[in-house]
């Protein structure tokens, strides 16, 4: 069963398929499931057939993430499913070997995932590499302060220019995505309906903008969901924050999305906002040199050598030199002794949600107290985080 193939949906009926199996996994109606996989793409539903039917499959969702200013290409993995008839028996498994393999062979360096189950994904090489954290408030807490700043509704002719500030903001914020239409479809359309965007606008630009939803509440009218919250000023952000607490009238809360650490936090001058992990995210190293070149590093000049062991990809085998100038990185196949991790390793490592000193104490890699010192500084960074959900 794990040497079958996943592939891409054939027509309307294995996307029907697939949607019933999803919709199962995930207690979702099967129509709302299929509408799901077709908002996705349907070039991007895959699928394992065997046994002349469908028996799993999932959603792919390229796109790109954020590491210390550098976007690397990366695979989102969503609704990994598998026909309740057929569980139990590597068929999980297979599917994740063989899109990962795919997505190597497609140009890949990374896939991220949430995962319902870490043993799955473990299996594979994915590791915990970044959280997702919700932040609350009650709306009569929301901080209000005057403003010249004018708060207006989002345009369609804006959309492009609003990418462009959420760049500028994610960029610096280490496992931020680099947005497909995927993640900007749930950013102005979550739960499948249209959210109102609001942008402040500056002299000569646009400062900050939020999108967001209304949810019924037991304690007031509703509460307001942010699908994005961003600015690129302390007084944008604060102009933003006011338009909120304008709302106190009849919204009871004011819920968000954000890494562990924000400096839009510092805007608060009290924590009248509750915040928690509502998820960690995995990764995986899909082509290893591809991504060890990719990413941004500090500005430092420094020289590793790592040794990568991958019995899934052993493509990504071998012994790698890991040269760093000005932020940047060579790599390059050598032979000789090396810093010894796998693909887990190797992903917590990368995203820098663990320093390598923390990997060592978990029995993950070895080295000396020196080269432990100087990984734990080259793949540093902020805290590795996502604000979206997929």
């Amino acid at each position: 069963m794990g040497n079958d193939e996943t592939r891409r949906a054939a027509d309307d009926q294995e996307i029907n398929e697939l949607g019933a199996i999803v919709g199962w996994a995930f207690g979702s109606p099967v129509p709302k499931a299929i509408e799901w996989l077709k908002k996705g793409g349907v070039e991007n539903a895959r699928v394992l057939r065997s046994e002349g039917r469908v028996l799993a499959g999932l959603l792919e969702i390229p796109m790109g993430q954020w590491f210390l200013g550098r976007s690397v290409p990366m695979l989102g993995i969503a609704g990994v499913a598998v026909s309740p008839d057929a569980r139990g028996r590597g068929v999980a498994l297979g599917m994740m070997q063989s899109t990962l393999r795919q997505a190597r062979e497609r140009g890949l360096a990374l896939s991220a995932l949430y995962p319902a189950t870490e043993t799955l994904y473990r299996a594979v090489g994915y590791e915990l590499a970044g959280a997702y954290c919700r932040y609350s408030m009650r709306a009569s807490d929301c901080p209000r302060e005057k403003s010249e700043l004018r708060v207006s509704l989002v345009t369609p002719e804006q959309q492009p220019e609003l990418g462009e500030l959420y760049t500028e903001v994610a960029r610096l914020r280490s496992g931020y995505l680099d947005r497909g239409p995927f993640a900007w479809k749930r950013v102005r359309q979550p739960h499948d309906e249209v959210a109102l965007g609001v942008v402040v606008q500056g002299p000569a630009r646009i400062e900050g903008y939020a999108y967001m939803s209304q949810r019924s509440s037991t304690s007031a009218d509703y509460d307001l969901l942010l699908s994005d919250l961003v600015a690129r000023t302390p007084q944008a952000l604060s102009r933003l924050l006011t338009f909120l607490a304008d709302h106190r009238t009849t919204a009871g809360n004011i819920v968000w999305h954000a890494g562990p650490a924000d400096a839009s936090l510092l805007t608060f001058k009290e924590a009248v906002f509750e915040v928690g992990i509502e998820k960690y995210w995995m990764l995986r190293v899909v082509d290893v040199k591809l991504a060890l070149e990719l990413r941004g590093y500090p500005a430092i000049d420094s020289e590793l050598t790592l040794r990568i062991d991958d019995d899934l990809l052993p493509e990504n085998s071998g012994t790698y030199r890991l040269g760093l100038q000005g932020g940047s990185a060579s790599v390059d196949r050598v032979n000789g002794a090396a810093v010894k991790l796998g693909p887990r390793a190797l992903a917590a490592l990368y995203s820098g949600f663990l320093s390598a000193e923390e990997l060592a104490r978990a029995g993950m890699l070895s080295a000396d107290p020196s080269t432990l010192a100087k990984l734990s500084l080259v793949f540093g960074g902020p805290a590795p985080a996502m604000s979206d959900y997929f």
